[in-house]
């Protein structure tokens, strides 16, 4: 679609005309949520409006690019072009883009819950943009417990399974906070280098959510493509999954910042050198 200056746009509308007041209300709200992330790594919002038939929709900037989740399948699938252009530093630079949309959320009170490599752009020009905040989460002003009033109920499961947070997986509601997107970053994270999802093992829905919120990882799971051109991370970079898949939250990273750093650090050759025998650990 074309906007009013001549640009395409992206526009978002219910799938179908509804009075539902729920479903209405959390539309409205993604609204809201996106509309106050003012980010180069969030999709921005250009213009809300009804349609003749007295739908709301909004316009988003439309995103040039693919989706993460194509890349990752290029990779995996051995595609010399991408395995060339994406790089160890590549991909650290998408995640890093990725930590820098959830550090500006996150510092908004509003937590995404959706976390995976279908919901992350990349731009023709590189550029690494979060979508999709359909489930987003606003905290209250203390940080605890939601702050809409079309809040979820303890109990419900939001996201998308594969990229769950232990505390998603068990419908902990009240527990879901930012460290719960760290810990689906992280499962991106581990997949995008790897090209395969820490739980590939699993073989069915609940087997999956039970490894979620019991299995811990493992470094052997970090397994690697086959392929010639297919670069293998540095160790550093197992032991910093390791932390992010911590399945008590207060074991993960606590903030986009703390891994934001400690990727730097890595980058900079200045991290934590860690033996995956013995854990012991120095610093450079």
């Amino acid at each position: 679609m074309l906007f009013r200056s001549g640009r395409p746009v992206a526009v978002k509308q219910l799938l179908a005309p509804t009075q539902n007041p729920a479903g209405i209300a959390r539309f409205i709200e993604e609204i809201r949520t996106v509309g106050q992330l003012e980010h180069p790594n969030i999709v921005p919002i250009h213009d809300v409006g009804v349609d003749e038939q007295g739908q709301i929709f909004f316009v988003m900037k439309h995103i040039d690019g693919e989706t993460l989740e194509d890349v990752i399948n290029k990779l995996r699938a051995g595609d010399p072009a991408y395995l060339e252009r994406y790089t160890i530093d590549a991909r650290i630079e998408i995640f890093l883009g990725l930590l820098r949309a959830l550090q500006c959320a996150h510092a908004k009170g509003v937590v995404h819950r959706d976390i995976k490599p279908a919901n992350v752009m990349i731009g023709k020009f590189g550029e690494v943009v979060l979508m999709d905040w359909g489930v987003a989460k606003i905290l209250s002003e203390s940080g605890q417990g939601p702050r809409s009033p079309f809040s979820t109920q303890q109990g419900e499961i939001i996201g998308t399974p594969a990229y769950m947070s232990p505390e998603q997986a068990s419908g902990n509601v009240a527990a879901i906070d930012h460290r719960s997107d760290l810990y689906g970053a992280t499962v991106l994270f581990h997949e995008l280098l790897a090209c395969e999802h820490y739980l590939s093992h699993c073989k069915n829905l609940p087997q999956l959510m039970t490894a979620i919120m019991a299995e811990s990882f493992r470094y052997l799971r970090l397994v690697f493509i086959h392929h010639p051109s297919h670069p293998v991370p540095p160790a550093e970079l197992l032991h910093f999954i390791a932390k992010g898949l911590g399945k008590d939250p207060s074991e993960r990273f606590q903030s986009a910042d703390e891994m934001i750093n400690e990727l730097q650090r890595i980058r900079d050759g200045r991290c934590r050198v860690s033996c995956p025998a013995t854990l012991a650990k120095r610093m450079l």
